[in-house]
């Protein structure tokens, strides 16, 4: 059903893992209530790590890691808009799907125009539903687990959704 995810940035095979360790142990400083205007991707790994998330791999891409919710969600988290020392303004998480059988261009628009909770969008022949935060003015952390939280209640039932309707597309 689903496949390894990857967001758009990000839409090649994946390579080999080079550091799969996520911390455990909720860092003070990085508590849910904590705001932030950027992050780094260590300490954006802790984050991950005190929600229980596992690092399965990180991508080819640069600040990019495909993760996995305790409930077995694997999504893509990628830090977007980073400067030199390594601060991202950023964060887009998503998924990445084969194209369901029968899907349309109208198809996709026309969901994509009733879903607000995620982008939907092709690219490279995949089909890709992605969120983005920006720090831009201070996010509390909790919203990012907020946010990953609803990607993954959002992307199962409309993957389904999508299937079925392209599937009468077909029949």
């Amino acid at each position: 059903m689903l496949t390894r995810m990857m967001i758009a940035a990000a839409v090649f095979a994946l390579s080999a893992s080079t550091d799969t360790s996520a911390q455990t142990a909720p860092v003070p400083a990085l508590s849910g209530e904590r705001v932030v205007h950027s992050i780094h991707m260590t300490d954006m790994r802790t984050v991950l790590g005190s929600y229980g998330h596992v690092i399965v791999q990180d991508t080819p891409e640069e600040n990019s890691l495909l993760v996995r919710a305790p409930n077995g969600f694997e999504y893509i988290l990628t830090l977007k808009r980073c400067d030199e020392q390594g601060a991202c303004g950023g964060v887009l998480i998503g998924t990445i799907h084969p194209i369901p059988n029968g899907t349309s261009w109208e198809l996709l628009n026309q969901i994509d125009s009733q879903v607000d909770l995620v982008g939907i969008y092709v690219m490279n022949e995949r089909l890709i539903m992605d969120r983005y935060i920006t720090l831009q003015g201070g996010v509390r952390l909790d919203t990012v687990r907020h946010e990953i939280a609803t990607l993954a209640q959002t992307v199962p039932p409309l993957l389904t959704e999508i299937t079925q309707r392209a599937a009468q597309n077909t029949g």
